[in-house]
């Protein structure tokens, strides 16, 4: 069986080599940050693992995905829902060195899944109770990717860890830490707030697979903000809601809604709205348009 060959390497995607074939295989990298300054996975000296997605479905755009991205919330462009493989992650093992520290500790006061809320039809990750100025701690050790400012997140952070798995942190009123910078579970990122789109003082956590968020709960105790199990199972079942939004979830636009308040209304980055859409920052947004959200 042919097969196009993707190597996820410390340094990014390398193309290896491709034709027209059925098959897509993923070289994912396992107990080392995700991306780092070794230019190849042997020179790091990790161990490799392999899981294939239908080529039918492939994004060809991951090859935008080539180098350390810092700006783009999804650096990979992964179909998830065609994911067919499982996937081990070690989040609290203390004695090999993992350690997971809950990000606040604060009462869940929303879940994963759909809500009404600023026209949204889906909550992409938890909401913490805090109070502005409280700290925001990494729940792992990984590398920050993204510290910025968007319109829906507000100031915000994404911690890139191993093979794959980032957190995202949001709404916070003031980042401590900058792209690049290597940190350790239970170090101070950021401290809370309500900036971005936000009702009050929270902080909202994402759990993400290549790209694609995830119910954090199904790694984590609510109760306790700690996981479950020391390792965790992924299988296509996380990525269930991705399935059954790809037909439904769309925006109308309203009369004076602009790409910006659209994006702050469903926490999307501009950029990720128009390349959905296939528009670009010249196009009309007249009323009336339905625009893709996943």
């Amino acid at each position: 069986m042919y097969r196009i060959i993707v190597l996820l390497s410390l340094a990014g995607f390398n193309w290896i080599a491709s034709s027209a074939t059925p098959l897509v295989s993923l070289y994912v990298p396992s107990g080392k940050d995700t991306l780092s300054s070794a230019s190849t996975a042997s020179e790091a000296g990790v161990k490799i693992r392999k899981l294939d997605i239908p080529a039918s479905e492939f994004n060809p755009k991951v090859q935008q995905a080539v180098r350390w991205d810092t700006v783009d919330l999804d650096m990979y462009h992964v179909d998830m829902t065609n994911f067919r493989d499982t996937l081990s992650y070690t989040l609290h093992r203390p004695s090999s060195g993992h350690h997971f520290h809950p990000p606040h500790e604060g009462q869940v006061t929303s879940g994963f899944g759909p809500r009404r809320l600023y026209g949204r039809k889906f909550h992409k990750g938890i909401d913490i109770d805090l109070e502005t100025g409280d700290e925001v701690q990494a729940a792992m050790k990984g590398k920050v990717r993204i510290s910025r400012y968007s319109k829906g997140y507000g100031n915000f952070v994404v911690i890139s860890h191993e093979g794959g798995l980032e957190t995202l942190y949001g709404h916070l009123s003031e980042l401590v830490v900058t792209k690049g910078e290597l940190v350790d579970a239970g170090q101070v990122i950021g401290l809370g707030g309500s900036t971005g789109q936000s009702t009050g003082s929270h902080l909202h956590f994402e759990l993400r697979i290549f790209g694609k968020q995830v119910d954090p709960l199904l790694a984590i105790d609510p109760a306790t903000l700690m996981p479950r199990h020391s390792n965790i199972k992924v299988d296509s079942t996380w990525f269930d809601h991705v399935l059954r939004s790809k037909d439904t979830h769309f925006h109308i636009v309203e009369e004076g809604e602009t790409i910006e308040s659209i994006c702050a209304m469903y926490e999307m980055e501009s950029g990720e709205l128009l390349e959905l859409n296939e528009l670009n920052e010249e196009s009309e947004i007249r009323t009336g348009l339905h625009l893709k959200l996943d």
